[in-house]
C-alpha cells in the first residue's frame, strides 16, 4: 500500500511518514513495532519503489522480443531458461571453419535448444532464429579433432539430423553438456509419463 501510494503518479495526497506509523501501530500482536524500523521501511520504500522480482516468464518473454522468425510462441508457463551460450556452428566437422565463422547463440531451455544468429544493425530484432531443436530423442556427443577442439553433436533420434557446434573452453563444453545432460533426463521422464497415462487411458 505504502509503495503505490508514494509512486503511483494518480494519488493526489501522499501518505507521510507520520500517516505510516500512525496506520501501523498494535500489528504486532496489539504492540506498537519500533517507530526507528517504520520511519526506515518508510524512508527505504520513499527512495527505492518496490519492484516484482522476475520470474521464468517474464524472462523468456523479453527473450521472445528479441528474436524475430520464431515459428513458436516461446514465453509459455512450462519453459524455463536454463543456459544461455555462445558457441560457433560447424557446418562439417572434417572440413576447416574461421574460428570467427558462424558465431550463434544457444538458448538452452527446459524443453528445447534454440540457436539463434545476431541480426544486422538495422532490424529491430537482435537475432534471428536459425535452428529450433526438440529435446525429446536428442542425443548430445563430444568430438574432438584437429579443427575442432572442443565439438559437440547433437543429434536427433527422430529424423537423425545433426547440428554440430563448437566451444571456445574445454570448461564451457563441459558446463553446456552437464546441464544438456540434466535436461535430457528430465525430458524422458516427463515423456515416459505422459506416454503411460496414454496407454492408462
Amino acid at each position: 500500500m505504502l509503495n503505490t501510494d508514494l509512486h503511483n503518479p494518480n494519488v493526489k495526497r501522499r501518505m507521510t511518514m507520520e500517516d505510516f506509523v500512525k496506520n501501523n501501530r498494535g500489528i504486532d500482536d496489539g504492540k506498537n513495532l519500533p517507530k526507528f524500523l517504520l520511519e526506515n521501511i518508510y524512508e527505504s520504500i520513499k527512495t527505492e519503489a518496490l519492484a516484482p522480482a522476475e520470474d521464468h516468464c517474464s524472462q523468456v518473454e523479453r527473450i521472445e522480443k528479441q528474436i524475430s522468425g520464431l515459428a513458436i510462441k516461446l514465453a509459455a508457463p512450462h519453459r524455463q531458461l536454463v543456459q544461455m551460450n555462445q558457441f560457433s556452428e560447424v557446418l562439417d566437422p572434417f572440413k576447416k571453419q574461421t574460428a570467427s565463422a558462424h558465431p550463434r547463440v544457444v538458448y538452452l531451455f527446459n524443453d528445447l535448444l534454440l540457436l539463434v544468429k545476431e541480426n544486422s544493425r538495422r532490424s529491430p530484432y537482435k537475432y534471428h532464429v536459425k535452428q529450433c531443436v526438440t529435446l525429446c530423442g536428442l542425443a548430445v556427443k563430444e568430438f574432438q579433432n584437429t579443427n575442432y577442439k572442443f565439438g559437440l553433436t547433437l543429434e536427433s533420434t527422430y529424423d537423425n539430423k545433426s547440428l554440430h557446434l563448437c566451444a571456445s573452453t574445454g570448461k564451457q563444453r563441459e558446463m553446456f553438456v552437464a546441464d544438456l545432460q540434466e535436461v535430457l533426463i528430465e525430458v524422458e521422464d516427463m515423456e515416459a509419463e505422459r506416454l503411460g497415462e496414454l496407454v492408462d487411458t
